[in-house]
């Protein structure tokens, strides 16, 4: 127990709050930007091997590397913000950085320090209070005792730390004032629905993310395997004429991949299809036509098995 009462304490209200979480905001930013850079290599690393999908999908060979940096920089932003918060917060000085510029520390329902333990509690808490719109963080300014949703879950009050009450003149000790039984059993009952409340909060929202992760998996799954599957669209290109009714002219032009063509199939209504292996750009042949439409269809044969209609049309 310390030696000041709660009652002789003043709590720190919502705008001196909101001043220390800016400060704690931009030391945190800080110290990850001095952290960008190996962010970036983990990120060029992990990515190919977690997200090497996503390159054929967005047609970009950097896109693994951005999704492995951007995974690698939520999960170092997060630990780096848990390990200050709840680490200074339960070391001797009593809150983070943000709060000692304020002239605050934290302590628990005995006005004790807090452990990292308690700590800890209370930064995840801290993630509720921001998702449910950050009612919880509101609470502070209608809280007698200026307790947010994460403090009632963790059972800590922010206090001023130079501003207590002066002792009463001639008192020898500091005022010490025990909570009595009731009162504890009280105020352990109110945490206790607090916690159950909190609970569900958490629970629902989670069980709707682990669906919609599991089905962004199974969608994911779905969309790269199908992109691994399209074969590679090759340019080489292949012409028809008709320089009278009863005859074709099919040219075959070559193109950038040309070098990967291994055969030419002609098809031309419902005649018999001729090849042409290893063709050369510039080669032509003479076929019979009809009176009427022909149906001129060419499709190139490649040699790592792949194949491709470069020509279907009606002349």
């Amino acid at each position: 127990m310390a030696d000041t009462a709660l009652e002789d304490l003043q709590y720190a209200g919502f705008p001196d709050r909101f001043a220390a979480f800016f400060l704690d905001l931009i030391i945190v930013g800080t110290l990850f930007f001095y952290l960008l850079e190996g962010v970036a290599y983990a990120g060029s690393f992990i990515g190919p091997l977690l997200f090497a999908g996503t390159a054929v999908s967005f047609q970009e060979p950097k896109m693994p590397a951005i999704f492995g940096t951007a995974a690698v920089g939520c999960i170092v932003l997060f630990l780096l913000s848990w390990v200050y918060s709840a680490g200074v917060t339960s070391s001797r000085y009593g809150g983070t950085f943000g709060k000692m510029i304020m002239g605050m520390k934290v302590i628990d329902v005995t006005g004790s320090p807090v452990t990292f333990g308690r700590a800890s509690m209370r930064f995840f808490a801290k993630i509720l209070s921001g998702l449910i719109l950050f009612i919880g963080f509101f609470m502070i300014h209608f809280s007698p005792v200026k307790q947010g949703l994460h403090d009632r879950f963790s059972g800590t009050y922010v206090i001023y730390a130079k501003k207590a009450a002066p002792a009463p003149s001639g008192a020898n000790e500091p005022k010490t004032v025990v909570p009595s039984e009731d009162e504890k059993l009280q105020a352990e009952a109110s945490r206790q629905k607090t916690r159950k409340a909190i609970y569900w909060f958490l629970l629902i929202p989670a069980a709707g993310i682990l669906l919609t992760v599991l089905l962004a998996a199974i969608v994911a799954a779905f969309v790269f395997s199908a992109a691994g599957n399209v074969s590679h669209t090759y340019v080489v290109a292949a012409t028809v004429q008709q320089p009278d009714t009863d005859s074709l002219i099919v040219s075959y032009w070559g193109g950038k991949d040309e070098a990967e063509v291994s055969r030419i199939e002609i098809h031309i209504n419902d005649q018999a299809p001729v090849y042409w292996d290893s063709p050369v750009a510039g080669k032509e042949g003479h076929f019979t036509g009809s009176p009427g439409k022909d149906h001129v269809l060419i499709m190139a044969h490649f040699k790592n098995g792949h194949e491709q209609v470069i020509l279907d049309t009606f002349v």
